[in-house]
């Protein structure tokens, strides 16, 4: 059984899977920031998009298919549940561009976990973390795009290769854990300070 995937090891993975045929838009909220901090230098050079600001979650699907027509190169989005439930009509527009969107579903706004009031009790969970209890194999399926569910670095790593290779638009669903996140996020920023707290000792 492989490593078991979080957000942050989402993002590092698809940077290490795209080649320079494609383009890359990152949706709002953790995805963007997962993929600042966690993308791999040694990736292929791609071009990259996001919408950002109050409105940045709105749009993310229609935007990547323009960004990927304006370059003439293949769309990929990583996406959030949120965002893609915000633009699911857009997935429409991934069918005839052979799209590949990446979806991370952690049922809901999953940054709110890295803050305080993810301590705030239920209601507060309702209001902030928005769980929808929904994935997204039936709305693949509605609009003709091929669906899978991952839960393992190397299963999503297996399917971003053979998306690439095929030309088909597929939906490739991770879901994964508030709780898993916020442990791997902290477990990264504690991995970070440390080496740069060698590098100025040195």
């Amino acid at each position: 059984m492989g490593r078991k995937l979080t957000e942050q090891t989402t993002a590092r993975t698809l940077s290490e899977c795209l080649n320079s045929d494609v383009v890359l838009a990152v949706a709002s909220s953790n995805p963007i920031r997962h993929m600042d901090l966690c993308s791999s230098a040694n990736g292929a050079s791609t071009s990259l998009v996001a919408n950002r600001g109050a409105s940045g979650i709105d749009g993310t699907i229609a935007t990547a298919m323009g960004f990927g027509d304006g370059h003439r190169k293949r769309p990929v989005v990583l996406i959030g549940d949120l965002a893609l439930l915000h633009d699911m009509n857009s997935l429409a527009l991934c069918t005839s561009r052979n799209a590949i969107v990446v979806v991370i579903n952690n049922d809901g706004g999953g940054i709110f976990s890295y803050l305080p009031v993810r301590d705030q009790g239920a209601e507060l969970q309702t209001l902030f973390g928005t769980p929808h209890g929904l994935g997204f194999g039936s709305a693949a399926a509605q609009f003709g795009l091929a669906h899978s569910l991952v839960s393992t670095i190397d299963d999503l790593r297996a399917e971003i290769t053979s998306a690439l290779d095929s030309e088909d638009s597929v939906v490739i669903e991770v879901r994964t854990q508030r709780d898993a996140n916020l442990e791997e996020q902290r477990r990264i920023l504690v991995a970070m300070a440390a080496r740069i707290e060698r590098l100025f000792e040195n």
